[in-house]
């Protein structure tokens, strides 16, 4: 039988995870090279496309899902870990998307 960790890791898309943490990476290289503080990410997987209405709904507790809150909760480690913060915000232009807004 499988330990509860076991499952959770059995279950997480840990490509969904990395490419997210690489684009928000690489808008973090890119904003500080231009001597910024923060920067505003809205074209990774959770943030824009088909599946980014669900991370939304997720976040905003309408359609829970423990497997994208997960993931999410794992970006947001990955950088709290590195001494950012990394926060969520309603994307304006859509409605029913977010942003990453990470910051240093």
């Amino acid at each position: 039988m499988l330990t509860a960790e076991q499952a959770r890791l059995k279950a997480r898309n840990d490509i969904v995870v990395y490419n997210e943490i690489k684009a928000i990476e690489l808008a973090i290289i890119q904003a500080a090279s231009d001597g910024e503080l923060d920067v505003t990410v809205a074209t990774t997987e959770m943030t824009n496309g088909d599946t980014a209405p669900a991370y939304y709904n997720e976040w905003k507790g309408t359609a829970p899902n423990v497997i994208l809150r997960d993931r999410m909760n794992q970006v947001i480690a990955s950088f709290t870990k590195l001494g950012y913060t990394l926060d969520r915000k309603t994307n304006q232009g859509t409605g029913d998307t977010f942003v990453w807004i990470a910051a240093w």
